[in-house]
C-alpha cells in the first residue's frame, strides 16, 4: 500500500511495497510515482489525478519497475481523499505476474485453437438445445453466411422443422458420444450442397449435455462423383440388361458382384438373391462344382494360359439345369492385380440337347455299321466259352478242366470289354471332362473295330509316340476317332487297303493323323466336308454305303471345343489324310489325377449275414456259393419286395442288390431298408448304370457300385472296403 500526494510524491509506504519494489522506506519517500511506474509519467499524471478525483476510486493495471530494473505487472486500486485541505490518493497494488502469464498462455491456446478451427477445412459450430448456432468458425460462415444466433435447420437447410436423422437432436436425446450422418442443404448463394455431419456433445462438470459441437465436412464433389458414377453404372446396367446374353461378375472370393437382367431370368432369381452369394456353392450343380471352381482359380491365378471359352450347367431356382457357354474376361485393379472375372454367357440348353441327340444318332449309326463285325466277335467268344465249358465238364483231368475255366474267364473279360465300349458310344449322357490318355482311347476303338476292318482287307498300321495326357471327354473324343476310322473304312471299300494311325506331340499340340489309301474326296465337296449333310454316302451322296453327313460336322464341333482343329488333305484315287490337333496347354486346367499306391487287399469280417437281391437266379446261386464257401451266411431273394419281407424277419450286416428289378427297384428297396436300419451297408450290383443313377445311388446311401460282369475277387474286395470305412 502506498499514499501519494497531488505532486506524485510518496507520502507513505508499507513494508510489503518496500519488499516488492526493492527500495527502502527512506528511498521511496524521496521518490515519485513516475520513478517506478513507467505508465504514469509526469505528463499524464494531471489527467489521471482529475479522473481519480472525479471518480473517487479507480482500478487499473499498470507496472512497477523494481530497484534492480525488473518490470512487474500489477493491479492497482486507487482511492481519492482529502485531509487538512490537501489532496491524496491511497493505492493498493497487487502483483499479477502469474495471472498475466496464465492469460498469455490462455491467449496462445486460443490463438492455436482459432488457427485450427479456421484452417481445418471444415465448418465448425456449437449448437444449443434450442438448435441455435452459438458460435461458428469462418469456414462455416463462408459457406452459409452469418449463422450465429440463428436456428441451424432453417439456416443450413431452409427447413421449418428439425431435419430428419438430425445428429444434434440424437445427441441431446441419447447422450451419445458421436453421431455421423449426411445432409443436403443450400449455401448462402442458394446452391445445393452435401455435407457429412459429425455431432459430439459438450458437457458441463456434472456430465450433462449443454450443447453440441458439429463438424460440417463438405462432400458435394464426392456426391457429384458418386452420382456421375451411378449414372454411368445405370447406363452400363441398361446396356447389360438389354443384351440377349447373361453377364455375371464373380470376384476372387467367389462372390457375385454383378449380374444382368438376362442372368436373373436364366437363373430364376431376383438380383438381390444373387448379389453377394457364392457363385459356385449356390448356382452350380454339386457334381461339377469343384471342376468349374478349379477352372476359375486357374484363370484368376494366371496359371491357365487360356480358358476364355467354357461350358457348364447352372442350377436355377426351380432346380432345373441350364447349360451356359461362357466367354471370360479377367478384371484387374489399378495395380494390375486380378480381382475376378466378367463372363458373358449364352444359354445353349436347347442347342446342346439337339447336339446331344445328333451325336447320339451318329454314335448309334457308327456302331450299327459295325454290328456285323461285333456280332461275329461275340459269336467267336461264345463259341470259345461253349466249347471249353463242354470239354471241361466232360474231362476228369483237374488241370485240363482248370485250363478250360481259365479260357472261359478270359473270354468273359473280352466280352465285358466289348460291351463296355458299346455302352460308352450308345448311352446318352452329359459331357464329363477328365484327364485322359488319347492313345488308350484310340486303342479302345481299334479293339472294337479291328476285326471288322480285317474282314474288309484293311490293315491297320500304328505309329504311336509317347504324349502327355489332356483334359477331355473320352466319350466325345472316342466318337470323333470312331468317325475317322469308319470314314476311312468306307473310303477303302471294296478293295481294302491300309489305314495308318499316327499319334504324337508336335510343338504344343497332341496330333492324331488318320491316313487311308481309299478313293479320296471329290474336289466339289472338299472345302465343305465339315458342314452338315455334306457327304458321299447314303442318299445324299448317291451311294449304297450308309451315312448321314453329320459325322465330320459333329467331330469338327467336338475338337473345336478343345480349341483344336481338324485338317484334311485328299487326292481322288489316292486316299485322304485327316489330322486332329488339340493344344495341350489349353486342356490342362484340371488337376492331374494322383495315382495312388496299388490297392491292398481289404480284410472282410467273419461270419457276415448277407441279403442278396437279384432277379437273376444264376447270379444269386454263383454269389451265394462264393460267400458261403468263405464262411458267410447268404439269403437270396429274386425281387425287391421279397427282399424287404425277408429283411424284416431276420438280421443282416450287408445287402447286395441289383437296381433294375420288376416289382421294386434296388434304390427304392435301399430307401426302405435305410429307414429300418440306418447303419446298414449296401453294395449295388448292376448291368449298367448312368450318371444320374450313380448319383441317386450315392444319395440313397450306397457304399459301393459294381458293374456286371465282375470277378468274385472284385466283389469280395468291395465288401472289404465297405467294412473298412
Amino acid at each position: 500500500m502506498v499514499c501519494v500526494g497531488h505532486d506524485g510524491r510518496f507520502i507513505d509506504v508499507n513494508d510489503a511495497f518496500c519488499r516488492s519494489s526493492g527500495y527502502s522506506r527512506e528511498e521511496l519517500l524521496s521518490m515519485t510515482v513516475h520513478d517506478i511506474d513507467p505508465d504514469y509519467s509526469a505528463e499524464i499524471w494531471p489527467e489521471f489525478w482529475e479522473k481519480l478525483k472525479q471518480g473517487g476510486s479507480l482500478t487499473f493495471e499498470s507496472c512497477h519497475r523494481t530497484k534492480d530494473g525488473k518490470v512487474s505487472p500489477v493491479e492497482i486500486t486507487a482511492n481519492f481523499f482529502e485531509y487538512n485541505g490537501k489532496e491524496y490518493h491511497c493505492s493498493f497494488a497487487r502483483d499479477i505476474t502469474e495471472r498475466k502469464r496464465a492469460e498469455e498462455a490462455l491467449q496462445a491456446e486460443k490463438d492455436k485453437l482459432e488457427a485450427v478451427t479456421e484452417n481445418i477445412g471444415a465448418g465448425l459450430a456449437i449448437i444449443s438445445k434450442d438448435f441455435r448456432t452459438l458460435w461458428a468458425n469462418q469456414v462455416l460462415k463462408e459457406i452459409f453466411g452469418e449463422v450465429e444466433g440463428k436456428i441451424c435447420y432453417s439456416t443450413y437447410n431452409q427447413r421449418n422443422q428439425i431435419c430428419p436423422a438430425c445428429g444434434v437432436q440424437e445427441i441431446f436425446e441419447t447422450g451419445k458420444d458421436k453421431v455421423v450422418h449426411e445432409q443436403v442443404g443450400k449455401d448462402k448463394d442458394d446452391n445445393t450442397i452435401w455435407s457429412q455431419i459429425v455431432a459430439t456433445p459438450i458437457r458441463d462438470q456434472n456430465g450433462n449435455v449443454t450443447a453440441a459441437l458439429e463438424l460440417v465436412v463438405p462432400i458435394t464433389e464426392r456426391k457429384q462423383a458418386e452420382e456421375a458414377l451411378r449414372e454411368e453404372r445405370d447406363k452400363a446396367q441398361t446396356y447389360l440388361d438389354i443384351a440377349g446374353v447373361v453377364f455375371v461378375v464373380v470376384n476372387a472370393d467367389h462372390k457375385v458382384a454383378l449380374i444382368n437382367k438376362k442372368g436373373c431370368e436364366t437363373l430364376g432369381f431376383e438380383e438381390d438373391e444373387i448379389i453377394g452369394k457364392d457363385w459356385f456353392d449356390n448356382f452350380l450343380p454339386e457334381r461339377i462344382k469343384n471342376e468349374v471352381k478349379t477352372v476359375f482359380e486357374s484363370l484368376i491365378s494366371g496359371k491357365a494360359i487360356s480358358v476364355e471359352y467354357f461350358e457348364n450347367p447352372v442350377l436355377t431356382k426351380s432346380g432345373e439345369e441350364r447349360t451356359i457357354a461362357w466367354h471370360n474376361i479377367l478384371l484387374k485393379d489399378e495395380a494390375g492385380n486380378i480381382t475376378g472375372t466378367l463372363s458373358s454367357g449364352e444359354n445353349i440348353t436347347e442347342k446342346k440337347k439337339m447336339e446331344t441327340q445328333l451325336i447320339q444318332a451318329e454314335r448309334l449309326s457308327a456302331v450299327g455299321t459295325l454290328a456285323y463285325g461285333i456280332a461275329h466277335e461275340f459269336n467267336n467268344i461264345l463259341a470259345g466259352i461253349l466249347g471249353n465249358a463242354e470239354f471241361g465238364m466232360g474231362n476228369d483231368d483237374p488241370e485240363e478242366a482248370k485250363e478250360c475255366f481259365r479260357i472261359i474267364m478270359e473270354s468273359c473279360d473280352r466280352a465285358k470289354s466289348i460291351t463296355k465300349s458299346l455302352l460308352a458310344f450308345s448311352r446318352q449322357r452329359e459331357t464329363k471332362k477328365q484327364r485322359a490318355d488319347v492313345t488308350s482311347a484310340v486303342e479302345t476303338i481299334l479293339g472294337l473295330v479291328e476285326r471288322e476292318l480285317e474282314k474288309h482287307n484293311i490293315k491297320v498300321v500304328r505309329k504311336f509316340s509317347p504324349i502327355p495326357e489332356i483334359v477331355c471327354d473320352l466319350g466325345e473324343l472316342s466318337g470323333a476317332v470312331l468317325n475317322m476310322i469308319t470314314n476311312a473304312r468306307d473310303a477303302m471299300k471294296p478293295k481294302g487297303g491300309t489305314l495308318t494311325i499316327e499319334i504324337g506331340k508336335k510343338k504344343d499340340d497332341t496330333e492324331i493323323i488318320f491316313t487311308d489309301t481309299g478313293c479320296g474326296i471329290p474336289d466339289s465337296i472338299k472345302s465343305k466336308i465339315f458342314e452338315p449333310f455334306v457327304t458321299t454316302k447314303g442318299a445324299l451322296g448317291q451311294s449304297e454305303i450308309p451315312g448321314t453327313g453329320l459325322g465330320l460336322f459333329l467331330s469338327y464341333g467336338i475338337i473345336k471345343r478343345y480349341d483344336g482343329e481338324i485338317g484334311v488333305k485328299s487326292e481322288v484315287g489316292k486316299g485322304s489324310t485327316f489330322t486332329i490337333r488339340i493344344p495341350i496347354s489349353k486342356n490342362q486346367v484340371a488337376p492331374a489325377l494322383v495315382k495312388g499306391e496299388e490297392e491292398k487287399p481289404m480284410d472282410v469280417p467273419k461270419n457276415l449275414h448277407i441279403l442278396l437281391v437279384d432277379d437273376e437266379q444264376t447270379i444269386c446261386s454263383a454269389i451265394k456259393r462264393v460267400f458261403e464257401r468263405k464262411g458267410h451266411s447268404v439269403t437270396t431273394a429274386l425281387s425287391g419286395k421279397k427282399g424287404l419281407e425277408i429283411f424284416k424277419k431276420g438280421s443282416f450286416d450287408l445287402v447286395l442288390t441289383d437296381i433294375t428289378m420288376p416289382d421294386m427297384d434296388g434304390l427304392e428297396l435301399i430307401s426302405k431298408l435305410k429307414k429300418i436300419d440306418p447303419q446298414l451297408k449296401f453294395i449295388v450290383l448292376t448291368g449298367h448304370i448312368t450318371e444320374d443313377m450313380f448319383e441317386s445311388a450315392k444319395r440313397a446311401g450306397v457304399h459301393e457300385v459294381l458293374v456286371k460282369p465282375f470277378r468274385n475277387e472284385e466283389l469280395y474286395q468291395a465288401v472289404g472296403r465297405v467294412f473298412s470305412t
